[in-house]
This record gives C-alpha cells, sequence and structure tokens, in this order.
C-alpha cells in the first residue's frame, strides 16, 4: 500500500494543483497555497494537512514508485527492452542547512567548458556503441529541464530531511502520471501549441501539460453530455480559478 487512509484523503488536490498550477513556485508553503488556489480550496481550514503530506504524512514512496514504473513500462514499453539510465549529478541543491546538497561536477552544466570523455567497463563495444548508448543521457537532462520549468524541481527550499528525500522524486513522478494521461488525449495526428511566428513541428511537454491541464478544467463539462445536449454552462467558481491561473501565470 502506498499511502494510509488518512493520507490518501489528502493526495488527489495537490496533485491536480500540482498540474494546474502555473508559473515557479518555490518553498513548500508557497507551492501548498498554490494547489489549494487551483482546486478551490484557498479557505481550507485544513491547509495545514495539505503541507503536512511531505513531511509528516505515512506513506512509502518506493511502493509508489514500482506501481508507477508498472504502469510506464506496460503503456510505452511493454515488449522491452528497458534502458534504464542513471545520473547522480542532475539536481543542484545548496544551503548550509541542506543536507542532501549535491556535491559532484557535471561538466555539461559547468559554464567553464563542455568536454565530456565517454567510457565504459565493456571492452567488448566498439566507439560509436558507446556514444550511442551515452547520448541517450540527454534524455535525462530535458526531463529535468522541463520539470523543472512546468513543476518547480530544484526550486524548492526545505530543511526537513524527509521533504527533501520526497519532494523531487514525487515531481518526477507527477511528470510521468502527466505523460501517461496524454497518451489517452494526444495521437499522432495532434498539433502542437504554434503560430505564424513559431514554428513548432513536434509536440513538446509544454504541449501535454496543456492538453492535461484542459482536461481538468472542462473535460467534465462535455464528457457524459447526450449529443442533443443543452449548452452546459462552467461553474462560476471554476472561471474565477481559471481567470487567477492566467493572471498570476508569471
Amino acid at each position: 500500500m502506498c499511502f494510509t487512509a488518512p493520507s490518501w484523503e489528502y493526495v488527489l488536490v495537490p496533485v491536480m494543483g500540482a498540474v494546474l498550477a502555473p508559473g515557479k513556485r518555490t518553498g513548500q508553503a508557497h507551492r501548498a497555497s498554490a494547489y489549494l488556489r487551483m482546486t478551490g480550496r484557498a479557505g481550507a481550514k485544513t491547509f495545514s494537512s495539505y503541507h503536512q503530506l511531505l513531511n509528516r504524512a505515512r506513506w512509502n514512496p518506493r511502493v509508489m514508485a514500482r506501481h508507477l514504473l508498472g504502469m510506464v513500462v506496460n503503456r510505452l514499453m511493454p515488449d522491452g527492452p528497458v534502458v534504464i539510465a542513471i545520473d547522480d549529478a542532475i539536481e543542484r541543491r545548496w544551503g548550509r542547512r541542506i543536507t542532501a546538497r549535491g556535491i559532484h561536477r557535471d561538466p555539461v552544466r559547468s559554464s567553464h567548458g563542455h568536454f565530456v570523455k565517454a567510457i565504459s567497463t565493456d571492452t567488448a563495444r566498439e566507439p560509436a556503441d558507446i556514444i550511442a548508448l551515452f547520448v541517450r543521457r540527454w534524455q535525462v537532462e530535458v526531463t529535468f529541464a522541463e520539470t523543472r520549468t512546468h513543476l518547480g524541481v530544484e526550486t524548492q527550499r526545505q530543511w526537513s530531511d524527509k521533504v527533501i528525500a520526497r519532494t523531487t522524486p514525487a515531481l518526477l513522478g507527477l511528470y510521468s502520471l502527466i505523460s501517461l494521461r496524454a497518451c489517452d488525449l494526444l495521437s499522432t495526428a495532434s498539433m502542437p501549441y504554434a503560430a505564424a511566428w513559431y514554428r513548432k513541428t513536434s509536440l513538446t511537454f509544454t504541449d501535454v501539460i496543456a492538453c492535461v491541464r484542459l482536461a481538468i478544467w472542462v473535460g467534465d463539462i462535455f464528457q457524459y453530455s447526450a449529443p442533443n445536449r443543452k449548452p452546459q454552462e462552467i461553474p462560476p467558481d471554476r472561471i474565477v480559478r481559471m481567470a487567477e491561473a492566467l493572471c498570476f501565470a508569471a
């Protein structure tokens, strides 16, 4: 079991709020506040329970990760093979009171040079094979860049060891959930969000999260209505929250 029954009651709100909340979010309190506002719970008296989801609530991140990995593999790579790339120098953390500070120097992200030496312990591999495997690492870099931009990875400022250990994996897991949901909403014929002055030929995570946000905002209004339905009205409180999302997007 990933969550205890009391914790589960407070899980879905921050998950939905994290998808809907635009702009950069720094700090656990600011992040949780944005989640509550986007889900119409700005006046919730139990707001502290949502803040405690990461630093006190009882739930098992490893069990949740195992279930999520199974969902990703079954949907995207059901027949395998699955190649897992590992990079321990990807997240930058600093500060006197932060225990999980990054201590590795990543030459690719350094401003002093971009020379990278690719080596392998498998002496039977050809140089071209080694490089082909190494460049798969860039997908990890892109994933972190997108989660940093859209979900706030590396922007959090916490001192609790439990929050530090949980936040980044949780946001990366949310990235996977958003991608899985978009698989149901988008197709090979889906067009990226573009304009005459900005041409895009491929879908990016910007398109993916926008699609999922739209499905959350208005999907339930049209999903279950009959073909000869009467015009459906968007609830006024939802219109206000949508307007707030636009006003505070930066």
